[in-house]
């Protein structure tokens, strides 16, 4: 077999090779992708009614007591989603409950649910 020809089947079967092991990465990274999404569409679907009960609520009990229990990254993260689209269309003492409970989940020292429950955040002193 001519050197250049045997040089010619390599470099198709290399170049073959990688794009058959790109295309499996793409479809398992696809794949990966659309199970989570489906994983938090079913969250969403249990957390997004306990978190209008709590935006609706007039009791100052936490966030925490309205959730099914105890949140995970993931949930938090949904919870955070839930509170900053609800923040678009609501007014007043509903915004604020927002507000709070957003800040109580950026500080995450404690979980979306720590702190006071309703009352509005109070403002941090700079150390400048």
């Amino acid at each position: 077999m001519d050197p250049m020809r045997h040089l010619m089947v390599q470099i198709v079967t290399g170049v073959g090779t990688l794009l058959a092991l790109l295309t499996l990465a793409i479809v398992t990274n696809k794949a990966l992708r659309e199970m989570g999404e489906a994983l938090d569409r079913r969250r969403r679907a249990l957390l997004e009614p306990a978190v209008f009960e709590y935006l609706g609520a007039t009791s100052s009990k936490a966030l925490l007591d309205y959730l099914p229990k105890s949140l995970s990254r993931r949930d938090r993260r949904l919870v955070e989603r839930i509170l900053l689209e609800a923040a678009s269309f609501t007014k007043g003492e509903a915004r604020d409950r927002i507000t709070a409970a957003s800040d109580r989940c950026a500080r995450r020292s404690g979980g979306c649910a720590a702190g006071d429950g309703g009352s509005a955040p109070t403002r941090r002193r700079s150390s400048a």
